[in-house]
């Protein structure tokens, strides 16, 4: 952490004599940046990130994308195939909250593998606002790994 320097976004970073570095959101976990490099003298322009995420949510607002210039771009990707449709965040969160409910009225148990810290994030925020709302049944909520 001696070694650590925390850059605002936005903030214009000299790392090399012709290399300029300026982070921006890219709306995944606490601390997601995407890379935009200034190669030369703005000759070239290089944006890298690994995840993004361009739907605001609770935590985060959408990922930046508005750059003024663009060269080269390098995103790594875990879904996005053209038939990758998703269903929107209301239907999502209606079908958890009725399958967490209906489970728990019958007596049983839910268990939620996340293997991803921004996801695990994201649905304990879920699960706090339904259950204070009421639209969720109060039950116990354990965390285990990352999360934690």
């Amino acid at each position: 952490m001696k070694q650590a320097i925390t850059l605002p976004y936005g903030t214009v970073t000299d790392i090399s004599p012709d290399i300029k570095l300026v982070l921006a959101n890219a709306g995944h976990i606490l601390g997601s940046a995407l890379c935009h490099f200034h190669i030369g003298n703005g000759d070239h322009n290089f944006v890298y990130s690994g995840d993004i995420k361009f739907g605001k949510s609770i935590l985060f607002e959408a990922a930046s994308w508005n750059f003024p210039r663009v060269e080269t771009l390098l995103i790594e990707s875990t879904y996005g195939a053209k038939e990758d449709i998703q269903p929107t965040r209301q239907e999502v969160e209606s079908a958890f909250i009725n399958a967490v409910n209906n489970t728990l009225a019958d007596g049983g148990k839910v268990l939620i593998p996340i293997p991803a810290v921004g996801r695990a994030q994201e649905i304990m925020m879920v699960i706090d606002h339904h259950m204070k709302s009421g639209e969720m049944v109060e039950a116990p909520v354990f965390t285990e790994g990352m999360i934690s």
